[in-house]
């Protein structure tokens, strides 16, 4: 499972919706109706699921599927850099 379908899984899971309903543009509150209770958990199981963290400026920029796939990608480059660092 690549991890765009990871995220798709949290994001069905926490809008109750099928998977199949959300495409990489869809937009999480005007096309999927999450609500800010449901923005959080996704954030936060996104955030455990990655081993990363996401700044509350970085959830403000994440609108779509592509966005959030874009954050993780970045994040986990960082930390990738960061292990090699030390």
């Amino acid at each position: 499972m690549d991890m765009q379908d990871q995220i798709k899984s949290i994001l069905a899971n926490n809008l109750n919706c099928s998977e199949d309903d959300i495409k990489p543009d869809s937009r999480f509150v005007e096309d999927l109706n999450a609500d800010s209770l449901a923005l959080a958990e996704i954030t936060l199981e996104m955030e455990t699921m990655f081993g990363i963290r996401i700044l509350d400026d970085e959830v403000e920029n994440i609108k779509t599927l592509d966005d959030a796939v874009k954050i993780i990608e970045k994040k986990m480059s960082e930390k990738k850099l960061d292990r090699h660092k030390g």
